[in-house]
């Protein structure tokens, strides 16, 4: 790339956004999401200059290799809001995403935890690796793995179990101590039965809420191994036995990246569904009894890994053992943890410039005004930058335009956390559509960094302004087919 100042064509730089614009040139509305919660969220450090940096990039979609399309593009996750959630990430993205946690888990529980504990020690399977697993003809719903039940009807829960949950959540939540209280076991076993002799049509209504709640302890207790799976739930326990509180929650969004999707997918509607009853102040069931009541039968605790067996919940000394004492509070603390943080459990945080420590709204002055506090890490021992920035976007202008302005401003709300307050002058980025389906990106930027020379900016930054322009182009999600498709 040049260091002459040009003018930026982004018809390649912004990627599949411009399939957007192709498929609906006229949606208002669609560029309003484009722009608003693309755009917006993608500048929080970038595109610093003292300068005018605009420059051209161009690609030819015909230099590109012939692939499968769900693979084009789709190597980093999508940054939008939208798409953060790990069940909207591609193939592609999702076989990086696992190795990238594991490097990330390993090197959080090695740090933390005791280092005769392997719990952590697992290896990601090879893309689209079958393994052998039993059949399960003579079962239908109780001690049948997710796997089977995707095998047989495509969703990892059965029809029964997941009616028992829309139950409980639609018509007994005001039930006090629901989860706690037994429920009668004959009517458990009656309810047990209907579930095998006919999954697919059974009915709760006038059932009662603790029976039905009790069956579904017992099933996640029947599973052949726990839902976080057996190489993971020790993983999990010294996640909530060893790690920091502050550490937890990414330790353990690496960690559900790591499950069979099966795994994954009925842990999320678990943890959906216990925040649901959780939320109901009338059953006076917290996140924290919830927990209590249910980690034994979830994570398999107090039971012998190999059958035939006794307990491993022994007394020594008229005690109870000391590991399985701390593997029971680590499994409490942990259940009710994702029950609460389960919205951010299963979602992949990711962020467009790795130097970016963090950033808030501090004040919502309209609707397309906002005052936006970030902080930006630099090599130690140089101090880092807090910049308070007026953001202001339109995105009616006419011709299809898309406008967004940012300026340094001050304001109370706001202490200096870095010591060192940057100052953004001026920050515009201008979208248009340029026809044939592209878009041009213009961007022109002054800013003072502290600490560095005119020098430094006439050679520097206008690079450093190119490579944020080409991290907006990547943060785009693919949106539809293009090209020709490769024989599988």
């Amino acid at each position: 790339m040049r260091e002459k100042l040009r003018r930026l064509d982004v018809s390649e730089i912004l990627g599949p956004a411009r399939l957007a614009l192709m498929i609906m040139p006229h949606s208002k509305s669609l560029r309003s999401h484009i722009f608003n919660r693309t755009v917006t969220e993608c500048l929080d450090a970038s595109s610093l200059s003292i300068n005018i940096h605009l420059y051209s990039h161009y690609i030819s979609p015909l230099s590109r290799k012939l692939r499968w399309y769900s693979f084009q593009n789709s190597h980093k996750p999508s940054l939008t809001s939208a798409s953060q959630e790990i069940n909207r990430q591609s193939a592609a993205q999702l076989n990086l995403l696992q190795k990238f946690s594991l490097l990330r888990l390993t090197a959080i529980v090695e740090k933390y935890c005791e280092p005769n504990k392997h719990g952590w020690s697992w290896s990601i399977p090879k893309f689209m690796n079958r393994s052998k697993v039993p059949d399960y003809r003579d079962k239908q719903v109780f001690g049948v793995p997710p796997i089977i039940n995707v095998k047989r009807s495509g969703q990892p829960l059965p029809q029964g179990i997941q009616q028992a949950m829309r139950y409980l959540r639609s018509q007994c939540l005001e039930k006090v101590g629901i989860f706690r209280k037994s429920g009668v076991k004959s009517r458990i076993q009656t309810l047990r039965k209907l579930n095998e002799n006919s999954p697919d049509h059974v009915s709760y209504q006038g059932q009662s809420a603790y029976d039905v709640a009790d069956l579904l302890k017992h099933y996640f207790r029947d599973l052949p191994e726990p839902v976080l799976t057996t190489k993971l739930t020790d993983t999990f326990l010294q996640i909530y036995h060893c790690v920091p509180k502050d550490m937890r929650l990414q330790a353990a969004q690496a960690a559900v990246i790591l499950l069979p999707d099966e795994n994954r997918e009925v842990l999320q509607t678990l943890l959906y569904f216990l925040s649901d009853i959780a939320s109901a102040e009338e059953n006076q069931m917290t996140a924290g009894n919830l927990a209590v009541c249910l980690a034994p039968s979830i994570l398999h605790l107090n039971v012998s890994k190999k059958e035939g067996t006794s307990p491993r919940y022994v007394l020594v000394c008229g005690k109870p053992d000391h590991k399985d004492l701390s593997e029971n509070m680590a499994a409490s603390q942990g259940l009710s943890h994702m029950i609460v943080e389960c919205k951010k459990l299963f979602q992949v945080l990711y962020r467009i410039d790795d130097d970016l420590l963090h950033s808030r709204v501090i004040e919502a002055l309209e609707d397309n005004t906002k005052v936006y506090h970030f902080v930006t890490d630099s090599m130690a021992p140089h101090p880092r930058r807090d910049f308070v920035v007026l953001r202001w976007w339109c995105r009616d202008l006419p011709r299809g335009l898309c406008l967004l302005v940012s300026s340094s401003v001050d304001h109370d709300n706001v202490h200096l956390e870095a010591g060192l307050r940057a100052v953004l002058l001026t920050s515009q980025f201008l979208i248009e559509p340029s026809g044939m389906g592209r878009s041009r990106l213009t961007h022109y930027c002054r800013a003072d960094l502290r600490g560095r020379s005119p020098e430094w900016y006439c050679k520097v930054f206008g690079h450093l302004c190119a490579v944020e322009v080409a991290r907006i182009r990547g943060s785009f999600p693919v949106i539809t087919a293009r090209g020709t498709e490769t024989k599988l």
